[in-house]
């Protein structure tokens, strides 16, 4: 399954990626331009950029 992951970034969300991939699971990664995610290098995590309260960007990750 491929899951959209908004807050990928932080703390929590970070742990919930390596959660998902260990579930076999492909995950997209909205992340801020500011952010400097600490994600696995891994073929299955897709980094993308844009900003939860700017709903354009949201529209522009989420095609696909």
């Amino acid at each position: 399954m491929r899951i959209y992951l908004t807050g990928a970034g932080g703390f929590i969300g970070s742990y919930i990626v390596r959660a998902l991939l260990g579930a076999g699971h492909k995950v997209r990664c909205l992340l801020r331009n500011t952010s400097a995610a600490a994600l696995p290098d891994d073929p299955r995590v897709e980094r993308v950029t844009g900003d939860v309260t700017r709903p354009d960007s949201l529209r522009k990750t989420m095609t696909g």
